[in-house]
């Protein structure tokens, strides 16, 4: 959910690909938090010869000329 706050969570679970990295971003904010003494670990799950396979490697490819 957007408004919810994670207090106890050291992982994130990225099941489903979004459009907006800014969302997936905000999902893991929201468990990384000032003061966190553990590591963040972070699982994209993708399969194989997807619409969801060649998205992701769109938003690698815009995210890679957004630096140039």
């Amino acid at each position: 959910s957007n408004g919810l706050t994670i207090i106890e969570a050291t992982h994130v679970l990225l099941v489903e690909p979004i459009l907006n990295p800014a969302h997936e971003l905000q999902a893991i904010g929201r468990v990384h938090r000032i003061g966190q003494t553990k590591p963040t670990i972070v699982h994209r799950f993708l399969i194989k010869a997807t619409i969801e396979e060649r998205m992701q490697a769109m938003l690698k490819t815009a995210e890679r000329r957004s630096f140039l």
